[in-house]
């Protein structure tokens, strides 16, 4: 995995919101403010793709372009290199994938990343890439001791925790 310094952009996630939960036996995160490619960046990137939804309302002459209407991808980087060739005039709306067999991201709107790990090392590990670092501890504490939370991080490190998406909207100003 990368290092976290190469990950300026994710560091810069204070104001975002997170969710932990564990179901089926799976560790599973949301990150609000991470793109598709952002996610994506957070796994190794010789890991094997295998794409199960995809949706965008521009891919080449296809108008809307499914799962169907992409080629092979034989890993994380060729996906991702795709995607980066792609830009933002694809209008990615649904993503969806499993990668190296056992973890999963799925992503609306090309935003709001989802990931379902099979254990919960590479919960840990992703947590440590894209919580900021001087908040580290605190977030990743009020995570864990809060499953199926939205815990929202402010520019100043404070936590608020919210019981829906809906309610840290409303808190938020969001619609």
């Amino acid at each position: 995995m990368p290092a976290r310094a190469e990950w300026g952009s994710l560091l810069d996630l204070k104001g975002t919101v997170f969710r932990y939960d564990v179901a089926h036996g799976r560790s599973d995160l949301y990150v609000g403010e991470l793109t598709t490619a952002q996610g994506l960046a957070l796994f190794d990137p010789a890991a094997p793709v295998a794409i199960r939804s995809f949706g965008a309302t521009s891919y080449k002459h296809h108008g809307w372009a499914t799962e169907k209407d992409l080629p092979a991808f034989a890993s994380v980087l060729d996906l991702r290199q795709f995607l980066e060739r792609e830009g933002a005039g694809l209008g990615l709306i649904e993503f969806e994938i499993e990668v190296d067999g056992s973890h999963q991201l799925g992503t609306h709107d090309d935003a709001e990343c989802h990931f379902s790990f099979a254990d919960r090392e590479s919960l840990m590990a992703t947590l440590k890439r894209v919580v900021p670092a001087e908040y580290e501890g605190l977030v990743i504490n009020a995570l864990l001791k809060n499953p199926g939370m939205y815990i929202a991080c402010s520019e100043t490190g404070a936590l608020r925790k919210y019981a829906s998406f809906k309610a840290y909207l409303a808190a938020e100003g969001g619609t």
